[in-house]
């Protein structure tokens, strides 16, 4: 039986972008991670959109990393 949860949306910061004005990189995709988290008497799912990015003056390309599971390591955090 398959649930459906509602989720929220949440934008990580890029702390590689901080600073530069919007012409020294571009977005060049994004990543998403969701983690399951527990209101009074309800469940959510929290979905975390990283944006990947390349600077433009470097080429170099960097995404922040994913925040962590309920229990790190857990497998449990992607079965809701």
């Amino acid at each position: 039986m398959r649930h459906e949860y509602p989720s929220r949306r949440y934008l990580s910061p890029n702390p590689q972008i901080e600073g530069l004005t919007a012409e020294r990189f571009e977005i060049i995709g994004e990543k998403t991670s969701y983690r399951p988290a527990q209101r009074p008497g309800s469940y959510v799912v929290l979905k975390y959109v990283r944006q990947v990015i390349k600077r433009t003056d470097t080429q170099a390309i960097s995404c922040p990393t994913a925040p962590l599971g309920v229990i790190e390591g857990s497998g449990e955090t992607s079965r809701i």
